[in-house]
């Protein structure tokens, strides 16, 4: 069964909860998208996800353990475009993601999440084109992997097909959108 943009959007503002105390300590601090930037693909020039690499955690937090070059095979495994994390995409325009992200953005204001909810602001607004959906792409993507919510969304085994995270099927649908820059 497909999901639209919108249906998605709102099975993710389902996960979230409202914040409080405890769930800001066991929540790690909001990372930002140039601290986990990973590089570009070497097969289609697309921004890789934001922390594809291994990742540290140390008495700061989190950092990216080595900054190496990739090979263009590895790079194409990472990147959401030409790596196997592809197959949960579906054909969204950028005008659906980009709508779809405004109410995540929505309901991390009304949860009270604000330094989330302004990480995923400024993806929103800062840029126009192919760079605010990859904004937004990548922003969702620090939401899926490190933000509130992440432990109510992880996908549950149906026998007849396969269910995937609806955070993830945002993240991997904007990625076509995304600017390409070949080196």
């Amino acid at each position: 069964m497909e999901r639209d943009a919108l249906m998605l959007a709102r099975e993710v503002t389902a996960t979230i909860s409202r914040a409080d105390p405890w769930h800001w300590l066991w929540l790690p601090r909001v990372p930002t998208v140039r601290e986990g930037a990973s590089g570009r693909c070497l097969r289609c020039g697309r921004a890789l996800p934001v922390y594809a690499g291994p990742i540290a955690f140390g008495p700061m937090g989190r950092f990216p353990v080595v900054n190496f070059a990739r090979s263009e095979m590895e790079s194409a495994l990472l990147c959401l475009v030409c790596g196997p994390r592809h197959r949960a995409a579906q054909q969204f325009t950028a005008a659906q993601i980009v709508a779809a992200a405004w109410i995540v953005d929505d309901r991390l204001w009304s949860a009270h999440w604000r330094r989330w909810r302004a990480r995923v602001t400024e993806a929103l607004t800062t840029r126009e084109g192919a760079a605010r959906v990859e904004d937004v792409g990548q922003a969702l993507e620090l939401l899926r992997r490190f933000g509130p919510g992440r432990g109510r969304r992880r996908p549950r085994a149906r026998v007849a097909s396969i269910c995937f995270d609806p955070l993830e099927v945002l993240v991997v649908s904007s990625a076509p959108h995304w600017p390409m820059v070949h080196t």
